[in-house]
């Protein structure tokens, strides 16, 4: 007999206390799951004279997914339906129906309605049912096999192994918490590279181009989204301005959205017409893209000589344009969404601009921006503020239209990227 923290302990207490103190130290400091429940199948099996055991833990949803699901066997062969049985079930306890003095193992809280579960247990050898749970669900089992001595498991056994189960499940939830931070870290990472991607990409300074004033604005949300816009002086006469969306979010939007300015640079400095360099680069999105991937897209090209835009709209938001006496049109003619369909012929549209016209276009992150009651900022607001302020320069234009929208939003977070850009005609 030997005194630990002031109780009194048999010997054979005491070494089964120093095995459960020394196995904790050894579970917690893995993370590898396959060790942890090979290590605790085999601290059973020796404590309790079996010879076959298995555990099975289903580490990320409650069911029994083949991708989702680490099973270990050792002379047990774990079946797909019993282990969607026993997680439906929450079966635990003595697989035998009764002792056999006839009465129900005392030790056995499960319902009678579990016979069938029992009967499929029982065949594939298993002798008791230990379940792996953390406080919040069921997520596993410990499967022993009957005793070599044969007999049925005393308290003690019983005991020593839920807590084998119990140190195991906090192993394995420390394990996962340290591959939930390591997959946050690397989230984080792959954000900000995506962030440095995108703002390499659009450009920093307007060009200057003769009969006209241009403007932009862009800011994107913490989650790395896809918006695009660029301003081109493609000669002393014609000048291109852009602005896309890319799906999705992350570092796939971003390299998307890369190989979007590289390709439209190279397809709207060739002289093609907008309409051609539209469709090549829908063939080239659809081409090289999953079929989840698209884009919004918007081009002009405004010849200054003739005083006219001409563009293609593959459904984006519709660009405003103000004109000096206030008169509003809209930018609607191309076609459909790049990447959608292979082969796809685009309509050009046409806008005579005078002096005072403004156009302004933008993306959805501007008109959907969401305050705290989900209510969406619209175009309609976003119109009146545009033909209010239509006789400031494009600055201070986006400036008001921003801060409308940052007033409308309030402490509400920025679900979409901002992106707007703004040209004014003199």
């Amino acid at each position: 007999m030997s005194f630990h923290g002031g109780i009194l302990l048999s010997n054979d207490q005491v070494i089964e206390l120093t095995s459960l103190i020394e196995t904790a130290k050894i579970l917690n400091s893995s993370l590898d799951y396959k060790f942890i429940l090979n290590h605790i199948m085999l601290a059973s099996m020796g404590k309790l004279v079996v010879s076959k055991s298995a555990a099975f833990v289903n580490l990320f949803s409650s069911t029994a997914s083949d991708r989702n699901l680490l099973k270990l066997s050792k002379g047990i062969v774990l079946e797909k339906d019993i282990l969607a049985k026993l997680l439906e079930l929450g079966f635990e306890g003595s697989v035998g129906a009764a002792q056999e003095d006839g009465s129900r193992d005392p030790l056995d809280s499960s319902p009678s309605a579990h016979e069938d579960l029992r009967k499929m247990l029982a065949a594939a050898g298993v002798g008791r049912v230990f379940p792996i749970r953390s406080s919040h669900h069921l997520f596993g089992y410990l499967l022993i096999g009957k005793k070599l001595l044969g007999g049925e498991f005393t308290p003690a056994e019983v005991e020593f192994v839920s807590t084998l189960c119990n140190i195991a499940t906090m192993a394995i939830d420390n394990a996962r918490l340290f591959e939930e931070s390591l997959a946050k870290q690397r989230l984080e990472e792959e954000l900000n590279l995506a962030r440095t991607i995108q703002e390499k990409l659009l450009p920093k300074e307007m060009p200057e181009f003769p009969g006209c004033t241009v403007s932009a604005f862009h800011v994107p949300t913490k989650q790395v989204g896809g918006d695009y816009f660029d301003v081109i002086r493609l000669s002393d006469r014609l000048l291109c301005v852009a602005i896309a969306d890319v799906s999705g979010k992350g570092f796939p939007a971003a390299l998307l959205m890369a190989n979007l300015q590289s390709a439209f640079r190279a397809l709207v400095t060739s002289g093609l017409q907008i309409a051609e360099v539209c469709e090549k680069l829908n063939q080239i999105v659809y081409g090289n893209t999953e079929s989840d991937k698209f884009i919004t897209f918007f081009a002009a090209i405004y010849d200054s000589k003739n005083r006219v835009l001409r563009y293609v709209n593959a459904g984006h938001n519709y660009p405003f344009v103000i004109k000096s006496d206030r008169k509003v049109n809209r930018l609607d003619k191309g076609g459909i969404m790049l990447g959608v369909m292979e082969d796809i012929t685009y309509e050009t549209g046409e806008e005579k601009v005078g002096s005072g016209d403004l156009v302004y276009l933008f993306t959805d992150g501007v008109c959907e921006a969401m305050n705290s009651r989900e209510e969406q900022f619209t175009e309609e607001k976003l119109e009146e503020i545009l033909v209010i302020n239509s006789s400031s320069v494009p600055a201070d234009i986006l400036k008001v239209v921003r801060n409308k929208v940052a007033s409308f939003v309030g402490d509400a977070p920025q679900s979409d990227d901002i992106t707007q850009v703004c040209v004014k005609f003199l």
